[in-house]
């Protein structure tokens, strides 16, 4: 169940990142928000699953570093 949200979560990282590579390198004049604020509600609803199994907690865990290493860089 939780594992489409997951693949999700990681595809819409992978994006956002790409976006924002657009954005910066000056080839976008908007930044990607809308995407952005898709990514935290998704890490907002899976962070409050409190049945995510161990596995699934970690790979949870590694993509909202990742998102959060990706936020401060932007």
């Amino acid at each position: 169940m939780y594992e489409e949200d997951l693949d999700n979560l990681d595809d819409a990282l992978r994006r956002l990142k790409i976006e924002y590579r657009i954005f910066l390198s000056g080839n976008r004049k908007k930044a990607p928000d809308d995407l952005r604020v898709r990514v935290e509600r998704l890490v907002k609803k899976l962070s409050e699953c409190g049945d995510l199994n161990f596995s699934q907690r970690f790979r949870f865990n590694t993509l909202v570093t990742r998102f959060y290493v990706y936020r401060d860089l932007w």
